[in-house]
């Protein structure tokens, strides 16, 4: 795979990066600390995903520029939809919209 890195060129490949764009599978997997310990001062970055958009300014003060996810409209039918077996799609066409968050100051 020509554009695979692994985790042990974490640090060099962030620090290379112009523009880092990261899902919150980055939160739920534990590596989101070694991933914003790597950004550069004004390097633009962005974490994306159902699970981003909680506690956005816990991520501002980490360098985080943008997060973008989802915000739930109706919770009640959010589970139901969930106990039916509904999925991501369902969900965000139910129950829920997209919603983002920028740092204020951050580039755009």
């Amino acid at each position: 795979m020509e554009h695979y890195r692994s985790e042990t060129q974490l640090s060099a490949t962030v620090s290379e990066s112009d523009v880092l764009i990261m899902t919150g599978t980055a939160i739920v997997n534990h590596t989101i600390d070694g991933i914003l310990s790597a950004l550069r001062p004004g390097q633009r970055s962005a974490i994306i995903g159902p699970t981003a958009s909680m506690l956005p300014d816990a991520f501002f003060k980490r360098g985080v520029d943008v997060l973008a996810g989802i915000r739930l409209t109706d919770a009640d039918l959010m589970i139901k939809v969930l106990k039916q077996g509904g999925s991501a799609y369902h969900l965000l066409h139910q129950c829920s919209e997209k919603i983002a968050f920028r740092r204020s100051g951050a580039m755009s």
